[in-house]
């Protein structure tokens, strides 16, 4: 069984209201999870403010799961990430747009083959489309 620590920081300049706002959706979000999620709660600042949150997420598979995933070419870290970010983002499909390729301690790395919808004149990379592969891992 592995645990995976979610440290999630708030934007600096509008995070408290962004939160204050999300909550509901969030909380909502949060238990839906399940049992996967061991621990939640607030990250605090020195002066005690909030100013993220935290998830203790539990892996726990078993060695068929671990084999059918490797069928479909995937870590079982991948599949538990894959997971959140269904849950997270409903209305997207996090495979389609991204492949995660690695996750390691202190490393995730997530590669976007970009269309239409991620290009800007020039075919560069939209700057949201790049957050959004930073806020992902």
């Amino acid at each position: 069984m592995a645990l995976f620590c979610l440290h999630c920081l708030d934007n600096e300049t509008d995070g408290a209201a962004r939160r204050a706002a999300a909550r509901p959706a969030h909380l909502e979000w949060a238990g839906g999870l399940g049992p996967v999620v061991r621990m939640a709660g607030p990250l605090l600042d020195p002066e005690g403010r909030m100013v993220g949150s935290v998830f203790l997420i539990v892996q726990h598979l078993t060695r068929r799961a671990d084999r059918e995933l490797a069928d479909l070419g995937l870590t079982t870290r991948q599949w538990l990430l894959l997971a959140v970010l269904t849950k997270a983002f409903p209305d997207r499909d996090p495979a389609s747009d991204a492949v995660v390729e690695a996750v390691e301690p202190g490393l995730v790395r997530i590669r976007l083959t970009p269309d239409q919808r991620n290009l800007r004149p020039g075919s560069l990379v939209s700057g949201p489309t790049q957050m959004g592969l930073a806020d992902r891992a």
